[in-house]
Parts: C-alpha cells; structure tokens; sequence
C-alpha cells in the first residue's frame, strides 16, 4: 500500500514522496443499498506526505479521480484541488464527484503535483475509514470481505457517552493478545465495560488469564434480562475449577463468612441451600430446618446443644472402637447377634459392684452411677473403650441384662426359701397340736395325781 516516486518543478524542491496515507472517514450520510456513491454525496478525505521520511509542510497541487477498478477500468468523476495546505504531512479535502449513485465498487486516485499515487483506495458504501492517520506509524486500517482490520494500537476517547458503542448479530467485540504479558481488552471509567448479548454478554480467552476486572466498588456486574437467564455463568472442561480468594455473599451484600447465604427460600418446601451429586439431593437448608438426605460421616466430635423433648427411642452406634459407625436406634434382634447363651449367675457380680455418687468436672452437676474403671476389672465386657483403648464408660443399658439376671436369681432363691418356710409352717402347726394335747394331758395327769393323793390320805386316816 506505498509507493515512491519523484518530481521535479521549477518553484519547488525535488520531493520523494513516501508511503501516502490515503483518505480517512469516508463521511456517507445516506447510503444506497448496494455499493457506491450516495446521490449528492461529498467526501471528507484526510492524508498524509512525507519527503524523505520526513513530514512535507506547504502546498500542494492534488487531483482526485474516481475509477471503475483498481488498476485500469473507466475513470467516472474527478475534482481538482489547487493549493492543498499540508501541516506537518497532514491534510484534508473536501471531494465532489456529482449526484449520480453508482452501484459497484469504486476507487479514488490520488495525484499529488502530477505524480499519480499507488495504489488506488478503495470505496465501499459504508462511514468507515479505510486507511487513517496513525500518529507517524506505518499500519493502516484495512476493509477485506466486510471486516475491518487495524495493524496497531487504537485510542478512542470522547467526553460524553460511550467511547466505543459495537452491535454485532453473533459477535459485538472480539479482542485477542498473543504476547507473553499482552492484554486483549482494557477499559477505564465509572462503568468501564457494558456488554448486552442475546446469549453471552462478554466472552474472554487467554493463555493464563481470560478478563481482569478491577473496580473499587464493583468488579463485575452481571444483570439477567429474564427468569430464565443467568447473571453470572461459570463452566469450564472437566477438572476445572472456580476460584474466589475472599468471602462470597449469596443474597447479601456483607458476608461474615467465607461463604454466607441469607435470603428467602425457594421451592417446596422453601430452600435457601440444596447441595446435590447426579440429581440426587444429599442436604437441603430451608425455612422448615435442616434435611440431610444421604450418610454423614463425622471424623470428630458430634456437638449437640439443644435435644427435643419427649424423646423415646434411644440411639446407640453401629460397628466397634476403632471403625466406622453409624448412629442407629438400638437393637437387640436375634438378626443382628450370634452365639446367643443365658447368663449363668450374675448375682456374685452385681454383688462385687460398686455404686456411687459423683459430681461432672466440667459442669459440676451431682450424678449417681459407676466408676468404668473398677467396672472393667470386674467384667471387661460392661465396660466403653475410646480409639487408644483407654476405658472410656460403662455399658449402662447391657447392665440391665446383668441386673435382671441377678433379680431372676434372687426370686428362685426367695421362693426356694418361701417353700421351706411353708414346710416349717406346717411342722411348726402340727407341733402346736401335739403341745396342746400335751397340756391337755398334763392336766389330766395333774388331776389324777390329786385324785390319787387324795386316796392315799383318806386310806392313812383309816
């Protein structure tokens, strides 16, 4: 897109003229449908000179033509301008090619003090620059198949509004950097970046880092036109993951947490929290309470400060020291048992334990019940161990078994007893009837004693 030539004149220095940048902001107020000039249409055409590398400051003798083609074809239109004023390389015209509105594609030639520029530029039906000044570069901006292309940097800037409005059918804004540190898009100001897409607002690639956003009050704000949108959408390939250094808020603009919800509930019942693996929900938080729907393993201590009342089942823990268990209402079924044999005497036993009164270190509350320790001496098996092995309680509720046993025992020796005494009883009635035939025997002997002294002393009196 430059070329040099040379020229002489009689009033002017031999120039060389260098790489010519051809004509900016192709001002089309009313365009045609397909390409070509608009009826009455005027041209702001803007260039650039340099002599010698150098940028040419002075006049100009320019002529304009408007050709069919590139190169060759048929020359439409042309308009002349006498006394160009270059500044510093820079100038601007204003060109005039009549009313008529042509519907292919045309070109503009440019002679500068007779000498005829290459290439032509083209001139297609749309207000866009096909090349521009660039501040001193050597990059243009280019129109090939309807994209418009730019080998260097852009500023836009303005006071008012926005600084870059794009409104494209798939794709507004499409920025790429493939430098090591590059960056792709940058954007400053109360609202540096506003992106309304009918199914993606922004989409951002990068070797290490897709988009920054940085803002002392709101980073990135994300607005869902309709129920079924999404404010935010976070995906990624498998194994990949989502990153947030600080606390996260949901339905609350002052988190206290690393992650804090608060907010009405949704569903039914409503639900603030729903935690689910393959569609299968494993734990709900909701205006009802909490539902956990799947296991729980707990490698630490489970705390509860408050318990509900009126409570008649009680719970005890699956599996045995050392392994997994779970929290289940005690069993006492055959299904879960083997070796099943009765107790054979539990009286001794119940005999050598110890009940006593104590009060809890921690809470200093008085309590009856036993020492686990002198428990396990006597009957290991009465007896809770923790993970080390340490004695940890006692087996309250199996004690039952042990007391029973005992009271069983205690009732055949009481009815053993009560036998023999009923045995006592009867010999002790069967003695009181023979000591009531002895008095009344005694009393019969007694009389005959009298009557016979009585004899003896009436037979001495004779």
């Amino acid at each position: 897109m430059s070329t040099s030539v040379s020229r002489q004149k009689n009033a002017k220095p031999s120039l060389r003229w260098l790489p010519f940048v051809a004509g900016v902001l192709f001002a089309v107020l009313s365009l045609p449908a397909m390409a070509g000039l608009a009826t009455s249409e005027r041209i702001t055409y803007q260039g650039r000179l340099l002599d010698n590398g150098t940028p040419f400051t002075g006049t100009v003798e320019m002529a304009f033509g408007l050709w069919t083609q590139q190169s060759g074809g048929t020359l439409i239109q042309t308009d002349a301008k006498s006394g160009v004023e270059v500044a510093n390389g820079l100038f601007q015209v204003e060109l005039f090619f009549g009313e008529e509105a042509y519907e292919d594609s045309l070109w503009i030639e440019v002679v500068a003090d007779g000498t005829t520029l290459t290439p032509r530029q083209p001139i297609t039906a749309v207000p866009l620059a096909l090349h521009a000044l660039n501040g001193g570069g050597a990059s243009f901006w280019e129109l090939s198949g309807g994209t418009l292309s730019y080998d260097g940097p852009v500023a836009i800037d303005t006071t008012t509004g926005e600084g870059l409005n794009v409104s494209g059918d798939s794709l507004g804004i499409r920025a790429e950097s493939t430098g090591e540190n590059g960056t792709a898009l940058r954007a400053a100001g109360p609202f540096a970046v506003r992106a309304d897409g009918s199914v993606v607002g922004v989409e951002a690639f990068g070797d290490v880092i897709g988009m920054i956003a940085q803002s002392p009050e709101i980073a990135v704000y994300g607005l869902a036109e309709t129920v079924d949108g999404y404010s935010g959408f976070f995906t990624g390939e498998d194994g990949s993951s989502n990153y947030f250094r600080n606390k996260v808020g949901i339905g609350t603009l002052e988190p206290t947490a690393m992650l804090e919800i608060d907010g009405p509930g949704v569903g039914q019942p409503p639900a603030a929290l729903r935690v689910s693996v393959n569609e299968n929900d494993k734990f709900i938080v909701g205006s009802l309470g909490m539902s956990i729907l799947q296991n729980v393993f707990l490698d630490g201590a489970l705390t509860l400060t408050t318990l509900a009342t009126g409570g008649s089942i009680d719970l005890c823990r699956t599996g045995s020291v050392g392994f997994p268990g779970q929290v289940a209402p005690c069993s006492s079924s055959a299904r879960y048992n083997t070796d099943i044999a009765s107790i054979d005497s539990a009286t001794d036993l119940v005999d050598q334990l110890r009940p006593v009164t104590f009060r809890w270190t921690e809470t200093g509350e008085a309590d009856y019940g036993f020492v686990a320790e002198e428990v396990a001496e006597i009957e290991p098996r009465l007896a809770t161990y923790n993970a080390d092995g340490q004695v940890e309680g006692v087996k309250y509720r199996q004690l039952n078994a042990v007391l029973l046993r005992a009271l069983q025992e205690q009732r055949r020796d009481t009815e053993r007893l009560q036998d023999e005494v009923r045995v006592l009883s009867v010999e002790l009635e069967r003695s009181r009837e023979l000591k009531e035939q002895n008095r009344l025997l005694t009393r019969r002997l007694d009389r005959l004693e009298a009557l016979l002294i009585g004899e003896r002393s009436l037979a001495d009196q004779d």
